[in-house]
């Protein structure tokens, strides 16, 4: 989505230069170019917004691999189901752990 609003953006910088220039206006050529380039800037920004979210979803992915390997699994001495350590009781069974 991000790379097709970015061209999109361009797309639409580009056309509104070409429908501006062929008014013959100069007025109509610099109404129609900032409404081009209002557009196209909120695309590029909207590109922007979806490159940032794409590297904070990664980071937290990554994170949440980090902290699932720092966690111990605990062995039910009842059903021997594995589960997290910082569970107080077995979500299996429900013995209590601590």
């Amino acid at each position: 989505m991000g790379k097709i609003a970015f061209y999109v953006a361009i797309i639409v910088v580009t056309v509104s230069l070409i429908v501006g220039f062929s008014t013959g206006s100069f007025l109509k050529f610099i109404s129609i170019g900032t409404f081009g380039g209002s557009i196209a800037l909120i695309l590029f920004l909207l590109n922007l917004l979806l490159h940032n979210q794409k590297m904070i979803l990664a980071k937290l992915n990554k994170h949440e691999e980090m902290v699932k390997k720092l966690r111990n699994n605990i062995d039910c001495p009842n059903c021997h189901y594995k589960f997290n350590d910082m569970l107080t009781s077995c979500p299996h069974c429900g013995y209590r752990a601590k």
